[in-house]
């Protein structure tokens, strides 16, 4: 028995570790005491006997890839863009595995020539490979929580359309506070701030500011300069800024 070193080989081991034994990452194996799925994986692929013993089918390496492995192999191909450099790296992971041919089996045996650094990044993409799978899972979870919330947003508010021009100053009355969500930013330094989100007969307005601005249920007297117009979640939203509130009626 062997099982080779291509991305979707070690994706496949993964996947059959995972299934039997359920997926530890480095922190719960710090945490728990138990093996990581990453340090069993690299086992079964540098001692293919290893497999039996964590009662996985010694025949799988002949067998089709299952369909979870093709899907999450595709999806790492799609990354290209992503922001997150955890997601990037997969991408780069994936890429070159379509363009070499291979997955380079120093991920799994380093050669002793490596440097340091060269040594850490192997052992880094090595993890960050074995964490695809459950990667890919949760994306799909996240696409299926944000069609609901999209859904819900559609059936509260689809018949909202964006009103007033750029730069254009209004006096609005009976608006009434929605949603207030507080956001956390990190980029080089951590912003925070408020996004008020008003309904203006059935319009929606969006007022992002670094303190919310009252109860949802609150109704506003404001004037309020529209500075763009935007889209969230299928409904159209017109943002403001530079508000004078006239009359703020609390909820009761």
């Amino acid at each position: 028995m062997k099982f080779e070193t291509t991305v979707k080989d070690i994706l496949n081991v993964t996947h059959l570790v995972s299934e039997k034994h359920g997926f530890v990452s480095s922190k719960k194996s710090k945490e728990e005491g138990l093996p990581s799925t990453s340090s069993i994986v690299k086992e079964i692929i540098r001692y293919p006997d290893k497999a039996v013993s964590y009662q996985i089918d010694e025949m799988a390496h002949e067998k089709p890839f299952p369909q979870i492995v093709e899907d999450v192999y595709e999806w790492m191909l799609t990354l290209g863009t992503a922001p997150n450099p955890y997601l990037s790296k997969m991408f780069a992971i994936a890429y070159k595995q379509k363009v070499i041919g291979d997955f380079l089996s120093h991920y799994t045996i380093v050669p002793p020539s490596f440097t340091y650094e060269d040594k850490r990044d192997c052992k880094y993409s090595f993890g960050v490979l074995v964490s695809a799978i459950s990667a890919y899972h949760r994306e799909k979870q996240r696409e299926v929580v944000l069609k609901e919330k999209a859904d819900e947003a559609q059936s509260l508010h689809g018949t909202s359309e964006h009103f007033g021009n750029e730069k254009e100053r209004l006096d609005l009355t009976n608006v009434k506070l929605i949603e207030v969500r507080h956001k956390k930013e990190t980029f080089e330094s951590q912003t925070e701030y408020f996004i008020n989100t008003f309904k203006h007969g059935n319009n929606v307005i969006t007022v992002f500011k670094n303190e919310s601005l009252g109860n949802v249920g609150d109704e506003y007297d404001f004037k309020g300069t529209v500075i763009r117009h935007t889209e969230y979640q299928g409904v159209k939203q017109t943002v403001m800024n530079r508000l004078k509130i006239a009359q703020h009626r609390e909820v009761k």
